[in-house]
């Protein structure tokens, strides 16, 4: 950081050009850098008056979603005459090429403004041994209590009032929602991943990160393609190796070119805590967070891979505000660079993420993937069968994926017929997706002519299979067909075992399926 800070004499107040020059070089090759002294910098605290127009100009259009770049300046400041003084394009083309860097922007900014209230401070006491030096100023109390009293405030950092949508942006076309992976993970959010340990979640990541760089499908589920950083912190290097191997093998990956924009990290074995309580116990980012965006910025990926909350998460989980500071801290990422963020982690033995329910709140999807466990009378020899499920979805409808493991290959794929046409799944998903809203439907009817069901082969009287089948309710449907769609519907989140329906003789509530119609008629 630069300290040349000017030495204070009579004529030169304290000040440092070059720590001016260097943070609005800093602003202008990445408007972040204004994010990180907004809060506390204005134009008002630059000591050159070219400095502080630009500064205002740049800080203008950040706050209107415009990108401050020279070529912006240069159109606000054609007909500047202090700024032709200064070869106003040239000078703002090598502020901007002097700027090697945006990790120093908020110490550039506390050391502008720290200047500027040594300034405030000289003026005020000027101002006082002028007039306490005339015994005839009738000023110096008002002053004296100015100094005492306005000067703590004036120091304080400004306040901005909010800056609303303007309402001729809200009369124009909104832009499209894009998805990373469709209808899973959306670009320019947070998104997580759950899995119990040794299930192969970072199996599925890195599988997930080789098809969005070459732009291959992912599991049947159309990419967006793109550069990716894959940051895995409990894989070593040769085991992310051995993994690739499998995927090189199966995408036909044979030169450097083939990966596209794949950037594998491993962390395993090294500080890799991007956020952490330090001694005085209060939650910050730590420096491998600043290495983290730095090394963004350079690679502008379309998607980043965390993986895990535990190893890169240290404070405590349970810290409703410590966590919601880590997951905005990540939007703010997955915004400022226009990517998708996707965090892994481990569930908690009585739900399906772990910690409190900020980790749930703060992310717009939540994907989960379970390996499925085998009957008693399966073959040991059969391959193993996974669910890969959207969970939660702020844009889409949850939906799950059976996978299972390809013995060719050993990567794993949808778990349908071998040879199966995009044309043929796609009627496959529209067919499966038919019957779980007529299982619905028959719920709904079943519960208005007084009968309560649910998905236990055991008890037969109050089987929903059965009972659609007693009633006529299976319109073409096998009973094994209306089996498997109740249990689709169950994990989608469209039924659910609900209290508050029925009740037992001794009046004990029972557990019924419920369609989320069911439920809002009841909670009224």
């Amino acid at each position: 950081m630069a300290s040349n800070v000017t030495p204070i004499r009579p004529t030169s107040p304290p000040h440092n050009i070059e720590a001016e020059q260097a943070l609005l070089g800093a602003i202008l090759i990445n408007n972040e850098a204004y994010h990180r002294v907004a809060g506390f910098l204005a134009a008002e605290h630059f000591f050159e008056s070219v400095h502080a127009r630009v500064f205002a100009v740049m800080r203008r259009a950040i706050d209107a979603g415009q990108l401050a770049d020279p070529i912006l300046l240069k159109l606000a400041f054609d007909d500047d005459p202090d700024l032709r003084d200064f070869n106003g394009s040239e000078y703002l083309s090598r502020m901007a090429r002097s700027a090697e860097t945006i990790l120093n922007a908020e110490d550039y900014g506390r050391e502008i403004y720290s200047l500027w209230r040594r300034r405030q401070v000289l003026a005020y006491v000027d101002d006082l041994k002028s007039k306490a030096a005339d015994p005839l100023s009738e000023g110096f109390e008002e002053t004296l209590r100015g100094f005492q009293q306005q000067v703590p405030v004036e120091l304080d950092r400004k306040i901005e009032p909010l800056v609303f949508i303007s309402r001729e942006r809200l009369l124009t076309e909104p832009p499209t929602r894009e998805f990373v992976l469709e209808e899973f993970i959306p670009r320019r959010a947070v998104s997580s991943l759950y899995g119990s340990g040794g299930t192969g979640k970072s199996f599925i990541a890195q599988l997930l990160a080789t098809c969005v760089a070459t732009s291959n499908n992912f599991l049947g589920l159309n990419v967006m393609q793109g550069p990716v950083l894959g940051l895995f912190a409990e894989d070593d290097e040769d085991e992310l190796h051995r993994r690739q191997t499998v995927f090189d093998r199966y995408f036909g990956i044979k030169t450097p070119a083939d990966f596209g924009g794949l950037h594998l990290l491993s962390l395993d074995q090294v500080s890799n805590a991007l956020f952490a309580h330090w001694e005085a116990g209060e939650p910050k980012w730590t420096e491998e967070f600043e290495r983290l965006e730095a090394t963004v910025a350079l690679l502008t990926p379309m998607l980043l891979i965390l993986d895990n909350i535990a190893q890169l998460y240290a404070a405590n989980e349970n810290d409703r505000q410590a966590v919601t500071m880590f997951l905005n801290g990540l939007r703010r990422l997955a915004r400022q660079y226009n990517m998708a963020v996707l965090l892994l982690g481990h569930p908690s033995a009585s739900k399906e993420y772990s910690g409190n329910t900020a980790w749930e709140a703060g992310v717009r999807s939540r994907l989960s993937f379970v390996r499925k466990d085998k009957d008693d009378a399966e073959d040991d020899n059969e391959p193993d069968r996974y669910t890969l499920a959207l969970k939660k979805t702020n844009y889409a409808k949850v939906r799950e994926i059976q996978l299972v493991v390809d013995r060719g290959s050993g990567i794993v794929r949808p778990d349908t017929p071998e040879g199966e046409s995009p044309v043929a799944a796609m009627e496959r998903r529209n067919r499966e997706n038919s019957e779980v809203e007529a299982i619905c439907r028959a719920v709904e009817e079943l519960w208005a002519r007084g009968f309560t069901c649910n998905a236990n082969r055991r008890t037969p009287d109050s089987y929903l299979p059965k009972l659609m089948q007693q009633y006529g309710m299976l319109n073409g449907m096998s009973v094994r067909a209306a089996e498997l769609a109740t249990d689709r519907a169950i994990a989608q989140g469209t039924l659910s075992m609900r209290e508050g329906f029925a009740w037992y003789a001794n009046r004990n509530p029972k557990k019924v399926l419920a369609t989320h119609s069911m439920q809002a008629r009841a909670a009224k």
